[in-house]
C-alpha cells in the first residue's frame, strides 16, 4: 500500500492513469465518473491516494490506491528517485497545508469569538421552545445552554431555518451548531462558518475540581440532557468525533465513562483505549438523552457507569 500523496498528486496521477476530470469537493477529496463503472461524481479520490467507488445502486464498489495503479502500469518508466521525490514533495505540501489551515482557523475562530449572533439566536428561542422541550430539555437549559432558532442559516445552500447551539469553551465562542430543519441524517448539521476545526462541547466540565470522574458523551444534546440530572461531561460533535490529542485533558480524572449511542460500542472503546486503562465503556439500552424520557432515575444511570466495561 502506497500513501505517499497530496490531493494534488492523487488527482495528477488519477488523471493521467484513466483520463478523468476531477472536481475538488473538499481540500482532501475529489471526484469524477468512475473509470470501472461510469456514473457522473461516484468515483473519489483522497488526499492520502486512496480512492473508492461510492457504494451505491449499480457501482462497482471498486477501491484502492492511486500510486499503486499508476506504478503497476508505469513499472518501466518510473525510478526510485522519482519515487523519493513524490515522498518529499507530498510532506512538503502536507506541512504547508498544515500552516495554511492553522492561518485559516486562527482567523476564524477570532471572528468567532468576536461574534454576537448566538444572543440573536437565542432571542427568537420562542420560535423553537417547543422543539427544545420535545428533545428533553427545560427552560433552565434552554436559558444556560443559549439554545436559539436561526430563520435562515447561511452555511446551508438552502438557506433553511435551523436550531441553534452555541458552543461556549472557556468563556469564548468558539462556534454555533445549526440543526436544519428539514435535513436527513448526516446532512442535518452546519457550523456557523467555515475552517472552525473541531472542537468538544462543554469541555468547561474537564476543568472541575469536585469530581474524579467525567462522562464522555456523542452529541451535544445529549451531554444537556444528562447535565439536567447533574450528570456532566463534555461532548464529541459531529462524524469527525474525538481527537487522540485530547486524551491528555481527560488524564487528571481517575475514571472516564465513554457513553456513545448503543450502535457505537465499538467506536466507544476505541476511544476509552486511549485514557490508559482510566476508561471505561458505558452500555446504554438507549441512547443516553431518551432513556430519561422512559423513566431511568439517576440511581439506574448510576447503575450502568457502576456496570461500565474497563477497557
Amino acid at each position: 500500500m502506497e500513501r505517499i500523496m497530496s490531493l494534488a498528486q492523487a488527482i495528477d496521477m488519477a488523471s493521467r492513469l484513466w483520463g478523468l476530470s476531477f472536481k475538488e469537493k473538499t481540500d482532501q477529496e475529489a471526484c469524477s465518473p468512475c473509470p470501472f463503472c461510469g456514473g457522473t461524481d461516484r468515483f473519489l479520490v483522497f488526499h492520502t491516494g486512496y480512492y473508492m467507488c461510492r457504494p451505491g445502486p449499480g457501482h462497482c464498489g471498486k477501491t484502492g490506491w492511486v500510486l499503486n495503479d499508476f506504478l503497476a502500469k508505469n513499472d518501466q518508466r518510473i525510478t526510485a528517485v522519482e519515487l523519493q521525490q513524490l515522498a518529499a514533495d507530498a510532506k512538503q505540501a502536507q506541512q504547508q497545508k498544515e500552516i495554511e489551515d492553522l492561518k485559516l482557523r486562527t482567523a476564524a475562530l477570532e471572528k468567532m469569538a468576536a461574534s454576537q449572533d448566538h444572543l440573536k439566536y437565542h432571542a427568537q428561542v420562542e420560535k423553537a421552545r417547543d422543539y427544545w422541550h420535545a428533545e428533553g430539555l427545560t427552560d433552565e437549559s434552554i436559558t444556560r445552554w443559549k439554545l436559539g432558532y436561526c430563520p435562515k442559516c447561511w452555511m446551508d445552500y438552502k438557506k433553511r431555518p435551523s436550531y441553534t447551539v452555541p458552543v461556549i469553551n472557556r468563556g469564548n465562542l468558539r462556534n454555533i451548531r445549526h440543526r436544519i430543519i428539514g435535513a436527513e441524517g448526516h446532512d442535518r448539521y452546519r457550523p456557523h462558518m467555515k475552517n472552525l476545526g473541531n472542537t468538544l462541547f462543554y469541555a468547561d466540565a474537564l476543568f472541575k475540581d469536585d469530581t474524579s470522574m467525567v462522562i464522555l458523551f456523542e452529541g451535544e444534546k445529549k451531554s444537556m440532557v444528562c447535565a439536567q440530572h447533574s450528570f456532566d461531561g463534555p461532548a464529541v460533535m459531529g462524524m469527525q468525533g474525538f481527537q487522540e490529542d485530547w486524551a491528555r485533558f481527560f488524564m487528571r480524572f481517575d475514571k472516564v465513562y465513554v457513553c456513545y449511542d448503543p450502535d457505537a460500542l465499538e467506536k466507544a472503546a476505541k476511544v476509552a483505549s486511549l485514557f490508559q486503562g482510566k476508561g471505561y465503556v458505558v452500555d446504554l439500552p438507549m441512547k443516553a438523552d431518551d432513556i430519561w424520557g422512559v423513566g431511568c432515575t439517576n440511581r439506574e444511570f448510576s447503575e450502568f457507569l457502576r456496570k461500565a466495561k474497563r477497557v
